[in-house]
């Protein structure tokens, strides 16, 4: 008697976590009423276990309204899902300006796939996703100005000589790229560095990476505000953070920098619980989560 009210417990608690798994939640977060922008961050999206359908993303979208959309990586883990990945992420867009940053995931798949990345980066072209990696740009919204700046999951060695200006990031040593992608008319090039005295260029500046931890690399104060995804929210529950000592490597994690707001190095982050999942399409206390940031 007590072996199958076990197995049914069991099975009732397999199910729930399926259900969950496709139990989308929007979290609204307000940063600040600075420069009236509103912005969506999707995290994780892992395709091969992801139970939301971008029809229900684009909904949350088209009901939002957000003048900018961010994906923050790991959308990679077969070829087939290249094509794939960008166009769940395309149709979640809708056509209002998107950028995305690779995750863990996407760096080890170019990495093992030669010519993935270009194969990505031209397929989320083709939805109206700009690919960017160690970049910053302003992004523009009537005479505001947004300052962002891109920070990839891993260093690429091929990277040129780093600009001296920028050596409070340690993980890359390499610089972040000034870039004006000029045929993006709401983007511009920054005319000033971050940190430099008087800026009057931009009004709030935001770093989007995929895993926090570059987060703490930066210096004490370095941005406005940061969003970040890579740990699912824990994606599994477990008692005393155990999955994020078994399971995750990263020390913020492990002292509870897990999801939602914190502050590291002085800067504010939020860590979204992603929208996907890994190795198997089940959570368990960590739905998964478009999040709406007010700016």
């Amino acid at each position: 008697m007590t072996f199958w009210f076990l197995l049914a417990a069991v099975a009732v608690l397999f199910l729930y976590m399926r259900l969950e798994a496709g139990w989308l939640k929007v979290e609204h977060i307000t940063v600040s009423n600075r420069i009236g922008m509103k912005l969506a961050v999707i995290s994780d999206l892992h395709p091969s276990f992801c139970r939301i359908s971008p029809d229900a993303a684009k909904d949350v979208m088209e009901r939002e309204k957000p003048d900018l959309f961010l994906f923050l990586g790991d959308a990679l883990d077969k070829p087939d899902h290249v094509v794939k990945a960008a166009a769940w992420l395309g149709r979640c867009a809708g056509g209002i300006p998107a950028f995305a940053v690779p995750g863990n995931h996407d760096d080890k798949f170019f990495a093992k796939n030669a010519g993935s990345r270009e194969a990505f980066t031209l397929a989320l072209l083709k939805e109206g996703i700009r690919l960017v990696s160690d970049e910053q740009f302003l992004f523009v919204k009537g005479t505001q100005r947004l300052m962002l700046t891109a920070l990839d999951d891993l260093p690429h060695a091929q990277a040129p000589i780093k600009l001296t200006a920028l050596d409070d990031l340690p993980h890359t040593q390499a610089p972040i790229k000034l870039t004006a992608l000029a045929d993006l008319p709401h983007v511009q090039a920054p005319t000033r560095m971050p940190g430099e005295a008087a800026i009057e260029e931009f009004a709030f500046h935001l770093v989007f990476t995929h895993n926090p931890q570059r987060i703490a690399e930066l210096s004490e104060g370095y941005a406005d505000f940061a969003v970040a995804g890579h740990f699912h929210g824990g994606q599994i529950w477990m008692p005393f953070g155990l999955e994020f000592h078994l399971f995750r490597r990263e020390p913020l994690g492990r002292t509870g920098v897990r999801r939602g707001l914190h502050r590291v190095n002085g800067i504010p982050v939020y860590l979204t619980r992603g929208i996907g999942n890994v190795m198997f399409p089940l959570r368990l206390g960590a739905r998964p989560e478009i999040t709406i940031i007010n700016l």
